[in-house]
């Protein structure tokens, strides 16, 4: 089907066609007498190539009939008189009309003709307000209110049987009674017949972006053009089964609400200005009324068929009554119908915010709401629109915890009882889980977080597309904090951690190390997968609060505020990483304790003279000693073997630095002396440290957490009071030792 717009140009327009010599010569005002004019004028409407010249002659005889020609002073008044038409006159204008009206009604058969008929419907209209003078003399130029104006009534008609006229098949049919009913009792609400060949194909472009679901503005400048191909098919007597017509139903439903709408605002574009100069500006506003009832008659059965059809009643009954349905099994239905549902929900508020500027940008204050005064009625498809919603916004809830629960339960590793072999888990026993990697290390994770966030952000995006600022933040709400991220997601990762910590404490103290249990490995993969979930959480809040500004305007800080719960939920998510992270440093740190066993004994002093400097600078075994000791605890960890992420390593070197910064601390003031010498010893292997933590962290330096550490060794190289006191002052802001330690450490030094 070509647009409709296009059609409406080619008619309005028409073909060139060659001039040709009129019957009778253009008439003149000034030596043409009103009853003469009006002859002219009739003369002028037999024939189809002269009714502009009918109309231009009759719009000369109504500026005569309502222009003032003679003013007369009578005392203080001033009086006006008009040309009121004679009787001979009136007797011809009531020919006229007839006239007009009798070829009006053999055009409206011709929809081809648009341009004559709309110049008759001009000419119906203008004789109308002329034949007011004859009971209202003294009116003047006026403008007659949209349903009292017949030519318009008759240009309203046309317009709306253009609707259902250049409709596709499957609007058609949609509209069409079915042959034979779905039970003995019929139904106002049973579905009607619809076209379930799967063999139509249907094509949607659209010409503008003001109903696309990533595009949309308010423009109305815009106009939306559908296009439909299908093939020829036999409708079917009755409903088919759900399981065999659901995809075509729902496609041909949208479709179908899709293409009224858009034919609809095609024909308000083109005409508002066209009936605006043609019939008055009242007349536009009164014809988008018109246009919308008749939008009203079609889409309202498209409405009940598609709420009958899929017994959405009885699903939300079932719903309410066991907290269940049986109707649909497959998830995947319900969320293609879903779906469907938001976007008849769009389509139609984006139709409705369209009529509501169209309108509005009038200069006559238009009262849009259900009174009697206004022109615009929308309770009918509000009332379709809320209907709809009132059926998503249950089963939403419901497939987003239903969803989320399967998808928790099956993919998520189980807990495994202590394994008292060594080494780490076959990570091809684990019931899923997902690889990221790069040219430096192998992440995993347990692939549900991928799930989990992209069902999330399905059910958002969706409930945001719904366009219903409450229905938006209902589901968000849902999905964030009642029985998503929070209740759920949040509470699995707390509880599996919390089953894993048992068993691997259990290990620890039989075996003294983590490497011997099974679920150590399943432990480091819950940890990437809340570091990843944090990450998700904030693109995630990013996206939707985009899309909330892009599709809602005044309501959008309402649906924008909802989405502040996603930040509780990234703090949890964060205080439980860092829980479970020291813990897991915690667990590795008795295995480093032997190493200081070193540092304690004689074999490592600090009261050098020159020659123990000097052996010192060339072989340091102790250091070196210690540093590969502390490898070999930390490498079976934090090896790519792992797949613990750059993130989670960074924060558990972290956590080992702090803890072997501490230990220095304390015995560096409870087992050594220093001379000049040995301070600067000391200094050497304490960055030699500082160097090893920094280079195993993915992140960067270390060298914050050893600062307390750093500011003992530089209070050893100091030569007096006085420099202490500017050491003090130039490092205040970030001083860690506190009196006593300073007079401590000072008095272990040996000068």
């Amino acid at each position: 089907m070509y647009s409709l717009l296009s059609y409406v140009k080619k008619m309005t327009v028409g073909e060139e066609e060659e001039p040709k010599k009129p019957q009778f010569a253009e008439p003149s005002i000034d030596s043409t007498t009103p009853l003469e004019l009006l002859a002219y004028i009739q003369s002028f409407i037999s024939t189809p190539n002269t009714y502009e010249k009918a109309f231009i002659n009759l719009q000369r005889y109504y500026d005569i009939v309502t222009t003032p020609t003679e003013t007369s002073f009578e005392g203080p008044q001033q009086s006006t008189q008009l040309n009121t038409p004679t009787n001979d006159q009136f007797s011809k204008i009531e020919e006229l009309y007839v006239i007009a009206k009798t070829k009006i009604d053999d055009l409206s058969h011709n929809t081809n003709d648009e341009k004559h008929l709309l110049l008759l419907c001009k000419i119906v209209s203008l004789l109308q307000r002329i034949k007011i003078l004859r009971t209202q003399p003294n009116q003047g130029p006026m403008i007659l209110p949209g349903h009292e104006d017949e030519g318009l009534a008759a240009y309203i008609i046309f317009l709306r049987k253009l609707i259902l006229q250049h409709s596709s098949q499957i609007t058609k049919s949609l509209l069409t009674p079915s042959r034979s009913p779905t039970s003995s009792e019929p139904s106002p609400k049973s579905p009607q017949k619809i076209n379930n060949n799967p063999n139509n194909s249907v094509n949607i472009s659209v010409s503008s972006s003001n109903f696309n679901n990533n595009n949309y503005n308010n423009s109305n400048n815009n106009v939306i053009i559908v296009e439909s191909q299908e093939t020829q098919s036999t409708s079917t007597s009755s409903v088919i089964p759900l399981s065999n017509s659901f995809p075509e139903v729902a496609v041909s439903s949208l479709t179908a609400l899709r293409e009224i709408y858009t034919m609809v605002v095609d024909l308000i574009e083109y005409h508002y200005p066209l009936v605006s100069v043609g019939f008055g500006q009242n007349a536009a506003p009164f014809c988008v009324s018109k246009l919308h009832e008749q939008c009203d008659t079609h889409t309202s059965p498209i409405f009940d068929m598609f709420i009958a059809h899929y017994d959405l009643p009885k699903v939300l009954q079932q719903l309410i009554k066991t907290g269940n349905f049986d109707l649909y099994k497959n998830h995947l239905e319900l969320d293609e119908l879903m779906d469907v549902m938001t976007k008849m929900t769009s389509y139609s508020q984006r139709y409705i915010d369209f009529l509501k500027k169209r309108v509005g940008s009038t200069p006559l204050k238009i009262k849009i709401g259900f009174g009697p005064g206004g022109y615009l009625r929308l309770d009918q498809l509000s009332a379709n629109v809320q209907l709809i919603l009132g059926y998503y916004l249950p089963l939403e809830e419901k497939y987003l915890n239903d969803v989320l629960r399967k998808t928790l339960n099956d993919n998520l590793p189980p807990v495994s009882d202590v394994n008292t072999a060594a080494g780490f888990v076959d990570p091809n026993q684990m019931r899923r889980e997902a690889i990221e990697e790069d040219e430096e290390e192998v992440v995993k994770y347990s692939g549900v977080v991928d799930d989990i966030f992209f069902l999330l952000r399905k059910v958002c995006n969706r409930s945001i597309g719904t366009m219903s600022a409450p229905t938006a933040c209902s589901v968000l709400s849902q999905a964030i904090a009642e029985g998503g991220l929070e209740s759920e997601w949040i509470a699995s990762f707390q509880g599996r951690l919390m089953a894993y910590q048992r068993t691997m404490a259990i290990c620890l103290a039989a075996f003294g190390n983590l490497q011997a249990d099974a679920n150590t490995p399943r432990f480091i993969m819950i940890l990437n997968d809340i570091e990843k979930s944090m990450e998700y959480i904030e693109k995630l809040k990013k996206e939707l609060e985009n899309e909330a500004s892009r599709i809602f305007s005044s309501e959008a800080p309402k649906v924008q505020q909802c989405l502040q719960d996603l930040a509780p939920s990234h703090s949890k998510l964060q205080s439980t990483l860092t829980h479970f992270i020291q813990w897991f440093g915690d667990s590795i740190s008795p295995c480093i304790l032997p190493l200081f066993s070193a540092f304690r004994s004689p074999s490592v002093f600090y009261t050098m003279k020159e020659t123990d400097f000097d052996k010192a600078e060339v072989n340091d075994p102790f250091m070196s000693n210690f540093i590969s000791g502390l490898d070999n605890v930390l490498s079976p960890f934090l090896n790519n073997a792992t797949g613990m992420s750059k993130g989670n390593k960074h924060r558990v070197v972290a956590h080992i630095a702090v803890f072997t910064s501490s230990m220095f601390e304390r015995d560096i003031l409870a087992y050594h002396r220093f001379t000049p010498l040995g301070a600067i010893q000391l200094s050497k292997e304490v960055r030699v440290l500082i160097e090893y933590f920094s280079s195993r962290s993915t992140v960067g330096s270390l060298s914050h957490k050893f600062s307390k550490l750093s500011q003992m060794t530089q209070l050893l190289n100091i030569d007096s009071i006085n420099e202490v006191k500017d050491y003090y002052n130039e490092a205040k802001s970030n001083w860690r030792l506190n009196t006593d330690e300073v007079k401590l450490l000072l008095s272990r030094r040996v000068d």
